[in-house]
């Protein structure tokens, strides 16, 4: 049985879904195949939050809420442009490590770079309580949507 949806629910849905847009479109970094997507970027910054020990590609999956397919493709692309180096854990054999090359490093400091010169023109002029509630209001948006993620029929890979 399918619940009806409110017409605020779903505007609601469609706006969160057009800021998603609007954001990427402040975050234009180039790299080494064009500019860097959001995915990337966030996949670049979970990698390089990990440091010299890395991060294992199944924790990057799950961070990234991506199926460990995709993630595969995504490091693969990584490694093709020397972006990251995937190690295997000397403990577990059968568990690959991420971290950041040079080149990568490098990239993730633009994208660090970019995202507060998007973060200073768009958000200057707001006051600190108003910039506070609104985050807060969006992190509690953030969790209703990935548990509404988590509990949504899975698609396949092509």
């Amino acid at each position: 049985m399918c619940e009806s949806v409110t017409s605020e629910a779903l505007d609601f849905f469609w706006t969160i879904s057009a800021l998603s847009i609007a954001v990427a479109g402040l975050f234009q970094v180039k790299g080494p195949s064009g500019f860097v997507d959001v995915i990337t970027a966030f996949a670049l910054g979970k990698i390089g939050e990990a440091g010299d020990t890395g991060i294992s590609q199944t924790s990057l999956a799950n961070s990234l809420q991506r199926s460990p397919t995709t993630i595969t493709r995504l490091v693969d692309f990584l490694e093709e442009k020397d972006l990251v180096v995937r190690k295997r854990d000397e403990v577990d054999r059968r568990i690959k490590t991420l971290s950041l090359t040079r080149a990568g490093t490098e990239l993730l400091e633009r994208i660090r770079e970019q995202a507060s010169a998007a973060a200073r023109l768009t958000f200057v002029s707001e006051s600190l309580p108003s910039l506070q509630e609104r985050h807060a209001y969006l992190k509690a948006t953030l969790d209703i949507v990935t548990r509404a993620g988590d509990a949504a029929p899975k698609s396949v890979d092509p």
